[in-house]
């Protein structure tokens, strides 16, 4: 509205015989422009300089505050599933899939979580540990099993991928089928030899396979 006044008092003055404009009124309003048009930048500089400063903070945010996993809480399906890993040679991938969005290290240091443990029948731990043994036992028991359950899952991937099966692995490695199905299934790791063996066979790196926590 001011820019079309200001247009219509220009061309009114400049119609004018004498060419008397209004200078105090083209003042005060280029005046008020240039005072907005320095607001208006102040203003954009500020916030260029907060968007820098939460582009920096977000970039230094660790990946697990970015992405954190659900705390895990005693209910009745994670302990059950906790111990089904502690009590069977062979790895459930069904079990580490439903456990592996949950942090389990505060549960395995949870007082309630090793009392349970150490109580029940089911979970064939030798009574006289105490909850310090119990609590290095578990973890290292699950740690055990987690990392059978990503080689097995690896290796039955990669293999799935070129096309072999279990049977034409073991008569390339000249092995029973069992003891090849073992290692597909977590219940066992190959030996050195065998698993540079399975990496040529597949044409895969070594560490492609075992890249295990």
């Amino acid at each position: 509205m001011k820019e079309e006044r200001f247009r219509e008092i220009l061309k009114e003055e400049l119609s004018n015989k004498d060419n008397n404009i209004n200078a105090i009124v083209i003042f005060n309003y280029i005046k008020e422009l240039e005072d907005k048009n320095k607001e208006l930048t102040n203003i954009n500089k500020e916030l260029e300089l907060k968007i820098q400063d939460y582009k920096y903070k977000l970039e230094n945010i660790p990946t697990k505050i970015k992405q954190p996993k659900k705390q895990a809480i005693m209910s009745e399906n994670i302990y059950k599933s906790v111990v089904s890993i502690l009590n069977n040679k062979k790895v459930d991938r069904n079990v580490f899939n439903y456990l592996k969005d949950y942090n389990l290290d505060n549960l395995f240091e949870d007082d309630v979580f090793i009392q349970r443990i150490r109580s029940d029948s089911n979970t064939k731990i030798c009574k006289k540990y105490n909850n310090k043994q119990i609590t290095k036992y578990v973890k290292d028991k699950y740690n055990s099993q987690y990392n059978k359950y990503k080689f097995s899952t690896t290796l039955l991937h990669i293999s799935k991928s070129k096309g072999i099966t279990i049977s034409e692995m073991a008569k390339s490695l000249d092995l029973s089928v069992s003891t090849v199905s073992d290692w597909y299934n977590g219940v066992n790791f190959p030996r050195l030899d065998k698993l540079f063996a399975i990496a040529y066979i597949l044409e895969t790196p070594v560490e492609d396979l075992i890249k295990i926590d």
